[in-house]
């Protein structure tokens, strides 16, 4: 059973922060239905101003924030829309603008870029002087960053075109905007200038920007004002909203300016991804979170059963299609989350790990220079979340604790140039929760992850000359281990 858990599903797993809770627990509310909730008025009023709009909306999910924009804008049964084929709008909503709001999508092929091309935007707009047999053109739908194109963005020059179309035959632009704030982040340019087309927004609290739930949906304020009976009509309007709406304004607070790391941490994981044999992802393609990763022919293990193996180890993914898996990068996975996968991932390909992220066969010579078995007290207290210091100090002399710590106090004390200090600290319970991936299983799977994450992305390279791999462990022939073992041996 793993203890680590790397959640790559999406960016909807994180968990409330520590100061999204408070926020959330101190929130000052009243009835949002009324109209006087003073938590959710702040919030909506900052995404208004944000996004450079006149009035904003607090909206359960971005599914109901993009069907009440669309029954907004189309208000007459049998009113079409133009969007993107593989649009989430079109793809994972349900239908719901053709069940619910009786609107006939009239889809365009979208570009590997998440576009759709400006000549065929403009030929799918109904000639209205057939109005007798054809349903009338009212809108058009952007989504901006594309998902199911790997979270590319769409450039302002592009989306100011198609909003010049929309004007032109007397339409309206609606953006989806579940990842907007990524979008902006990538490609450096404000919010409100990256939606200065559109009529209407929706923006994914819940994904990026990691709070709990939510969206809102900006536009003018008479659109609004529709939009908000709608909201009552779905059932979207909820009572004292303020409670979600404070964990939200913390998210902008506090992990808007996270997302360029999640966009670094997508980059270094798709780069090592396509290092790996069987492997492969268009590196290029990577702009904002999302890492599509494909499984070649003549792979060693299906889709089905790689993301088996990852579970074992505690990472989760998401299959999509018979041999593509879908990693989202959020501001709760860490570097060392990543290299952590990436090894696993190595190994699994490799055919060195074995089920359950047990990998014995590797135990039979050099485990930091002893042949000791893994004792079962050593598993009970790392494997505790927290641990449990009391316990920790009954672990004595035990060798797998005596290997670790020395391994810990040289990576900490004598090589401060390639540590973050601001990880690193001398107390014993901030170790093994950083080190929180089953230390009880493997020792040498831990060495080989603590190398590989501190050292073969920094400066090791020019402190000793090479660089340390998983095969320097496996290949040392050391002795029995006996306490006096200097772990500064096995790397000089």
């Amino acid at each position: 059973m793993a203890v680590r858990t790397v959640d790559f599903r999406s960016d909807t797993v994180t968990k409330p922060t520590e100061s999204m809770r408070n926020a959330m627990a101190n929130a000052e509310v009243d009835d949002d239905v009324l109209g006087y909730d003073p938590t959710a008025q702040r919030l909506e009023a900052e995404m208004a101003r944000i996004m450079g709009k006149e009035a904003g909306l607090f909206v359960p999910s971005g599914t109901m924030g993009n069907l009440i924009c669309l029954l907004t804008h189309c208000q007459i049964r049998g009113s079409e829309v133009i969007l993107g084929d593989n649009s989430h709008i079109h793809v994972y909503e349900n239908g719901g603008i053709s069940t619910i709001g009786g609107v006939h999508p009239r889809t365009v092929k979208n570009n590997e870029d998440g576009t759709m091309d400006l000549h065929l935007i403009e030929a799918a707009i109904r000639d209205s002087s057939f109005e007798i047999l054809y349903p009338t053109t009212r809108l058009i739908c952007l989504e901006n960053s594309h998902a199911r194109s790997g979270g590319r963005c769409l450039t302002v020059e592009y989306t100011d075109k198609v909003g010049e179309l929309a004007k032109k035959y007397g339409l309206k632009l609606h953006i989806d905007g579940a990842r907007i704030f990524n979008a902006s982040v990538a490609l450096g340019v404000p919010v409100h200038r990256l939606v200065q087309a559109a009529d209407s927004v929706s923006a994914c609290l819940s994904k990026g920007l990691g709070a709990p739930a939510g969206s809102v949906i900006v536009g003018s304020k008479s659109f609004i004002a529709r939009a908000k009976i709608l909201r009552k009509t779905l059932g979207g309007g909820m009572r004292q909203i303020g409670v979600l709406c404070a964990a939200a304004s913390v998210a902008l607070q506090e992990n808007l300016v996270k997302l360029e790391g999640d966009h670094r941490k997508a980059k270094l994981l798709a780069e090592e991804l396509n290092k790996i044999k069987g492997l492969k992802v268009d590196s290029a393609a990577v702009e904002t979170n999302i890492v599509y990763c494909h499984i070649l022919k003549g792979s060693k293990v299906s889709r089905t059963h790689l993301c088996k193996i990852l579970e074992q180890h505690g990472i989760l993914v998401l299959p999509e299609g018979p041999m593509r898996i879908r990693f989202v990068i959020h501001h709760q996975i860490s570097e060392s989350d990543v290299h952590y996968t990436v090894s696993c991932l190595q190994q699994t390909l490799a055919g060195e790990a074995e089920e359950n992220g047990d990998i014995k066969h590797l135990m039979n010579g050099c485990i930091l220079g002893y042949r000791h078995s893994i004792d079962s007290l050593v598993l009970d207290v790392i494997s505790m979340d927290p641990p449990d210091p009391k316990a920790i100090l009954l672990l004595g002399d035990s060798p797998n604790t005596t290997a670790l710590f020395q391994l810990y106090r040289f990576i900490t004390f004598s090589l401060p140039a390639v540590c973050d200090k601001h990880i690193f600290s001398q107390d014993t319970i901030a170790f093994l929760e950083l080190f929180s991936f089953p230390i009880h299983r493997n020792i040498l799977y831990v060495a080989s992850i603590i190398f590989n994450t501190f050292f073969g992305n920094r400066n090791i390279c020019a402190l000793y000359d090479y660089t340390p791999k998983i095969t320097d462990f496996m290949s040392c022939n050391l002795p029995e281990y006996d306490s006096s073992f200097d772990v500064q041996q096995l790397i000089l």
